[in-house]
């Protein structure tokens, strides 16, 4: 017996377990679209915040719920003002979504606190001294002025 509607065809696949024989059969009309959502979940190592695929089966999917779907409609992180606004909460998020902002924030923040300590560590443990200034202009001369006779190379002036 043929099942007649796209209802009993899909009993019937689910019923049909994986050992016994026969075609599987599928539901023609409907679209499967896969749709990523990122959970919510405080960082520690059992509940780690990575993204969760949920998979929906859409009757007649409109356009509007396609395009909702879609990535490209989302602003990069960088441009969200949720950066500045709750800066813990996103780089907890760019730490797994975004390694490469993630450590960028995190070496661009450790080089001014560089600036600060180093340079008393090379003084104390390494016996560091900084260089002389560069003279902004010519020493002045503390000495007379020598007068000079004749050419320098020895050859006196003849008239």
């Amino acid at each position: 017996m043929k099942p007649n509607t796209n209802a009993e065809r899909q009993s019937q696949t689910a019923r049909r377990g994986g050992g016994q024989r026969g075609p599987r059969l599928r539901a023609p009309l409907q679209r499967l679209t896969v749709i990523y959502s990122y959970v919510r979940v405080a960082l520690n190592p059992r509940q780690p915040a990575l993204p969760v695929r949920s998979e929906r089966l859409l009757s007649n999917p409109s356009p509007t719920t396609l395009s909702r779907s879609s990535s490209s409609l989302y602003p990069p992180a960088m441009s969200a003002p949720n950066v500045f606004r709750r800066t813990y909460s996103f780089l907890q998020r760019s730490a797994h979504e975004q390694p490469a902002i993630f450590y960028s924030l995190a070496l661009g923040a450790v080089g001014p606190v560089l600036v600060v300590t180093v340079p008393p560590i090379r003084k104390r443990y390494f016996g560091y001294k900084p260089a002389e200034r560069i003279p902004q202009s010519y020493p002045l001369p503390s000495r007379p002025r020598q007068a000079t006779e004749g050419y320098e190379d020895g050859w006196e002036l003849k008239a």
